[in-house]
């Protein structure tokens, strides 16, 4: 049991550090005395392992939505640009099969005239019997990868409790997308959680070398959401087919309602052709994009990720025509509306970690709202959708307010904090928060 008497004086508590709830003070003052000592071991974390996940974070208290778990402020190794060919590590020749030689310290690639290279080889010899993960790092054209002292041991989740920010610096800002309860698992996601079940565990296998069974690829509805459902084709049935579970292999899919089985061959097929279209559509066109659903409609789930993929597509799309939202159909607006609530009840549900895309899309719902508004001379029904207006822009803004200004996202938030400026304003001349 710990103890809750003053580390300082020994005296009976009552204070104890907010942040970790681990260390005791029987004052302020003595609280004060202890901080630049207690500060630098002062985490709401702990560092664990267990055979199946190696290391990870526990959290040692509760932890509140917003907050920041831990912060790297810069990254202990950078990598290449993320889509370089690979090259040796030294000269930087163009690698291929036949002259790429592994480095005998560390592992990495180099040309057969390089027996040595940069930091990058201390920095992967001193860690080869201990695996760390690499971050995307979004600051530049092409991202690169990068290795964070604390940050490269997160677990992975693909849903997530803890959303990643970068600095302008290239820091890494790890901050709770959830209310995390003590004794929980702190996890990022390394994948897109966008994807659907199948393809997020075949790419962390390929990449990760795991087999993810975290709770979200574990349940084949993925939260009631059938994000991965496609339609029944039995004519007299309504259901949606579903294999058993994804966590093994070819599994045919079956229909909750009729049980008629589909089997994974012929679904592998659909989602391949479905697929092929799906990357050969036309981008940026809000027709197509509508044509896709529409044709589809008797296939996919309407929450079927490749569905989605293109809901959030024409989500932004609409209103981005010369002069913006101001000159689209009233219809089209309504319909940006629908969609953008759709699109935020799911990820909301799906990927709650996920604050740039939710944080857009929350953004666009806002400006709609403020347009819609805008075209209604009742003056009570103007006053409703700019309150409701208000309240999305305040979501996303909560959600985009981290993101480095070099990013879009950083500068939509940016945007989003003068816009806040001026609905508040409009609605004080109605006498209206």
């Amino acid at each position: 049991m710990e103890s809750q008497t003053c580390v300082i004086c020994g005296g009976h508590s009552i204070h104890k550090c907010s942040a970790c709830e681990n260390v005791y003070y029987c004052s302020k003052k003595h609280q004060k005395e202890d901080w630049k000592k207690h500060s630098k071991i002062c985490k709401s974390f702990k560092l664990a392992e267990n055979p199946s996940l190696g290391r990870h974070y526990v959290a040692t208290r509760n932890i509140k939505v917003g907050e920041i778990i831990l912060r790297d402020d810069q990254p202990l190794i950078t990598g290449l640009m993320y889509n370089s060919v690979p090259v040796c590590l030294q000269c930087y020749t163009v690698l291929n099969q036949e002259i790429a030689t592994p480095c005998e310290k560390c592992g990495w690639p180099l040309c057969q005239n390089c027996n040595e290279h940069g930091l990058e080889c201390k920095f992967s010899s001193s860690r080869r019997d201990s695996k760390v993960n690499g971050h995307e790092v979004p600051l530049t054209d092409s991202p690169y990868v990068a290795v964070y002292e604390m940050a490269s041991l997160l677990e992975h989740n693909c849903r997530a409790n803890c959303s990643k920010s970068f600095t302008d610096m290239g820091g890494l800002i790890i901050r709770a997308a959830l209310p995390i309860t003590k004794g929980d698992h702190i996890s990022i996601c390394y994948t897109d959680p966008l994807w659907g079940t199948a393809n997020r565990r075949h790419h962390l296998f390929k990449t990760k070398f795991f087999e993810c069974i975290c709770n979200r690829c574990q349940d084949p509805t993925e939260f009631q959401t059938m994000f991965n459902a496609l339609k029944c084709n039995n004519i007299n049935c309504s259901g949606y087919v579903l294999p058993k579970t994804f966590l093994e292999q070819e599994q045919d899919y079956i229909c909750k309602i009729c049980e008629s089985v589909v089997s994974c061959t012929e679904i592998e097929k659909i989602l391949e052709d479905i697929g092929i279209r799906l990357s050969n559509m036309k981008k940026n066109d809000i027709v197509i994009c509508k044509e896709f659903l529409d044709r589809y409609k008797n296939n996919l789930h309407p929450n079927h990720y490749y569905n989605i993929d293109v809901t959030i597509a024409l989500a932004q799309l609409i209103g981005q025509q010369t002069g913006g939202l101001a000159v689209i159909e009233e219809d089209l607006l309504i319909e940006k509306i629908k969609l953008c609530k759709k699109l935020d009840s799911l990820l909301k549900l799906l990927v709650p970690a996920e604050n740039r895309i939710r944080g857009l899309i929350l953004f666009e719902l806002h400006a709609a709202l403020a347009e819609l508004s805008r075209r209604y001379k009742n003056e009570e029904t103007m006053i409703s959708l700019l309150q409701e207006s208000k309240k999305y822009l305040i979501d996303g803004y909560q959600l985009l307010k981290y993101e480095p200004k070099i990013l879009p996202e950083g500068k939509i938030a940016q945007h989003a904090e003068k816009n806040l400026e001026e609905i508040t304003k409009l609605l004080k001349r109605f006498h209206v928060k």
